[in-house]
């Protein structure tokens, strides 16, 4: 009977599992899984902890600008499998989807207001869903930061029903971990400490011993983390610039991301900022009405609203604040399920409280809305295929990367470009041709430029697709050194510079 009710409960999750696993087969089949250049860092650094117990990346810097937690867990599976990164990703990122997945409907189970439809209808989306199968068929972090979220989401509703130390311990555990694969994790901490000062069933006592608990137990492997990264880099997260991005350009790119999501809505960036603005206070007003109307206050809905309430915030002051790339799809993935879960929440109450003819309106109404969603999704997935099924997953595994005319007279001509070679792409080289060369020095940042002119000659390698603003440009490099040759081609450039 058991093994029954669990088959009732997940068996939609199974067959989701199966089709996302073969999804992924066909997107990574033609040139393995997806390599950007964190990728690179995070593939670098695993080998470096398997083979010497050292986490660098292939610079043989040490890692810094993100956290040990995915690395490690790359090298615990080569050591495992005894195979390389490359060769085990796509299976293991298929496990991670299947896991998302899991915790998916086994949220929607525990919705105050629930039904097996629904949930079905609800992992079907994610399945096809273009921003899940681009990120699960990439080599980052978020294929575990988003599991991991869920997992909490998870924990944190079990812990507001029972309040045990054992489940408060496993909660901290989670936070752990979640902290140590994405410095973003620290959202978490927040989330967890506004549950419990929230909970007016925890005593004042138990209540503080929780919070400390939790604060300390959940922050000990980020900690740590920092700290050896400050012991050997005088930095905590690596060199950050400041933002040159204002609140409303980060609101416009929150709804350029949104717009990709949903349908009829792409191009129209500031309608979708407002939404976002709108999703926002929907999550601020469940979550305050849950904390003053106690009764509703354990539940995922509140867990749920809570979490997209603080990362939403984080994630746009961050940005505001400090340098990085865009509020893109992959940074805000972690958004996606629960905005979706709060956004389509009300179908289920809708039709459970409706009769006669309101009730079919309502359904069609539903029915048209899911239609078009996955209509749309269908279409996101048939153009990428369009260009992933002849040349592989955008990336360095793809076929302009690894055809590349530049990379290619690289591989034949290591002794020929001499000792010293910075390129806009240095990750590519390595990754491509095994070989080492530096990053250029940032344009904002004067000590790299010394240094990068105190050698008396070097090569430097600009790829096409490499272009990065932020890094010094050959016109600059001509103004300070003189320019010995040239090799041009479809791809990129290589140059050689003395004094």
């Amino acid at each position: 009977m058991q093994n029954s009710g669990l088959w009732s409960k997940y068996w939609d999750a199974l067959l989701a599992t199966v089709l996302s696993a073969f999804a992924l087969y066909l997107l990574t089949k033609h040139s393995g899984i997806g390599i950007s250049p964190d990728s690179v860092e995070y593939i670098t650094t695993a080998e470096n902890i398997r083979q010497h117990g050292r986490m660098a990346d292939f610079t043989g810097l040490l890692l810094v600008l993100f956290p040990a937690g995915y690395p490690c867990l790359l090298a615990a599976m080569q050591f495992i499998t005894g195979l390389s990164v490359m060769a085990f990703a796509p299976v293991l990122n298929s496990l991670l989807f299947g896991g998302v997945l899991f915790a998916t409907a086994t949220i929607i189970n525990g919705l105050e207001k629930t039904a097996t439809w629904y949930r079905s209808l609800f992992l079907l989306a994610l399945v096809l869903s273009r921003c899940m199968l681009q990120a699960y068929s990439m080599l980052w972090s978020e294929t575990v930061f988003v599991l991991l979220i869920l997992v909490f989401i998870i924990q944190a509703q079990r812990y507001l029903q029972q309040k045990t130390w054992r489940s408060l311990l496993l909660l901290s555990l989670i936070t752990a971990i979640t902290l140590v694969t994405r410095y973003a994790g620290v959202v978490l901490l927040a989330v967890g400490s506004i549950l419990m000062l929230a909970d007016e069933t925890l005593g004042r006592k138990k209540k503080i011993q929780h919070l400390l608990v939790f604060n300390l137990t959940g922050a000990s492997l980020l900690a740590a983390n920092l700290i050896r990264n400050h012991f050997v880099s005088q930095s905590f997260t690596g060199i950050r610039e400041r933002a040159e991005r204002g609140l409303w350009d980060n609101l416009l790119d929150i709804g350029n991301t949104f717009g990709s999501w949903l349908p009829f809505m792409k191009g129209y960036e500031k309608a979708m900022a407002v939404l976002f603005i709108i999703v926002v206070l929907l999550a601020l007003t469940v979550v305050v009405y849950r904390i003053l109307q106690q009764q509703f206050f354990r539940s995922y809905e509140m867990v749920l609203s809570l979490f997209f309430l603080v990362y939403a915030l984080f994630m746009v002051t961050i940005a505001t604040v400090s340098r990085f790339e865009e509020l893109n799809s992959r940074l805000l993935l972690p958004l996606y399920i629960p905005m979706l879960l709060l956004l389509t929440g009300w179908f289920i109450p809708a039709v459970q409280s409706a009769f006669g003819i309101k009730k079919i309106i309502l359904c069609a109404l539903m029915f048209f809305l899911y239609a078009s969603f996955q209509w749309y999704q269908y279409r996101q997935n048939a153009n990428a295929w369009e260009d992933i099924k002849d040349a592989g997953i955008p990336g360095y595994t793809e076929d302009s990367w690894t055809q590349s005319e530049t990379i290619d007279y690289i591989r034949k001509h290591k002794q020929e470009l001499g000792s010293l070679v910075y390129a806009n792409a240095n990750d590519a080289i390595y990754f491509l041709t095994g070989m080492r060369a530096d990053i250029l020095p940032h344009k904002d940042i004067q000590k790299e430029i010394e240094e990068f002119f105190s050698y008396p000659s070097f090569c430097v390698v600009m790829f096409t697709d490499g272009d990065n603003p932020d890094l010094v440009s050959i016109d600059f490099i001509q103004r300070h050194k003189k320019l010995l040759w040239q090799k041009s081609f479809e791809d990129g450039a290589i140059y050689y510079f003395s004094n």
